[in-house]
């Protein structure tokens, strides 16, 4: 594992905390190994931000008379609405909660079978700013019945 060349010793960044945590907030993310198993990664926000850029929600929107109706590909819940924006609000809001469930409850999460797919999905919003940032990475379908 390449990382092991990078990853500092536990016990040294117990001995280092205040200098090892600017280094992670002002400068790098930075790799620790309890032993050669348990190995870690510590990064900002600014820096998760960039790993997450790519992740992007697949949304689905369905327009049934005056009523539109929209889910998110890889999720469990479905929104409705009578106009488009606020169905995003709406999505982008349940979205911004779940996450944060799923991450109070991560440790039953962790077996799921869909749980590659979804922690990246998780991860990206529960670090994105505001539900209208969390819009902006949503991939939009629209069917008309």
């Amino acid at each position: 594992m390449n990382v092991m060349l990078f990853a500092e010793h536990a016990i040294d960044v117990q001995c280092k905390w205040a200098e090892f945590m600017d280094d992670v907030i002002r400068d790098k993310l930075k790799f620790v190994k309890r032993n050669e198993l348990d190995v870690f990664m510590c990064v900002n926000l600014d820096f998760m931000e960039l790993l997450l850029h790519n992740i992007r929600y697949d949304v689905l929107v369905e327009k049934e008379d005056d009523e539109y109706i929209g889910t998110i590909g890889g999720l469990w819940f479905v929104e409705s609405s009578d106009n488009t924006e606020s169905l995003m609000i709406k999505l982008a809001t349940i979205l911004k909660k779940f996450a944060i469930d799923y991450y109070r409850d991560l440790h039953l999460y962790r077996i799921t079978p869909n749980f590659k797919k979804v922690f990246p999905m998780i991860t990206k919003a529960l670090v994105t700013k505001d539900v209208s940032e969390l819009i902006n990475y949503f991939n939009v379908e629209y069917k008309e019945y």
